[in-house]
């Protein structure tokens, strides 16, 4: 750690950018490397703040979430640390996932 105390206030907003800068990045990397755990048709569950469990499966993979259809035909766009996935079997075959990503 080092002494902010005798920094001006330009050398504070430098260090806040860089600072954010880094933690963006730090995020970035830490969601790209749990979004690999996902794949598509993918069974996964979720509780969302009803408290109702909610099983589906995963059939697109965003930025910073994952939208997972469930048995109803509802679309939901869950972040990747709510996402609990129910095992390795994939509800679709390999050229779907290959159409799918290909778009």
């Amino acid at each position: 750690m080092f002494d902010i105390s005798d920094l001006t206030i330009k050398e504070l907003i430098e260090l806040n950018c860089r600072v954010t800068e880094r933690l963006r990045e730090l995020e970035s990397i830490e969601n790209s490397v749990l979004m690999d755990n996902f794949r598509l048709g993918e069974p996964v569950f979720f509780i969302p703040p009803n408290g109702s469990k909610v099983c589906g499966i995963v059939i697109k993979k965003n930025q910073k979430t994952i939208s997972v259809l469930d048995s109803l035909g509802n679309s939901w766009n869950v972040p990747l640390i709510h996402l609990v996935s129910q095992g390795t079997e994939n509800v679709f075959d390999e050229d779907w996932e290959k159409n799918v990503k290909s778009k």
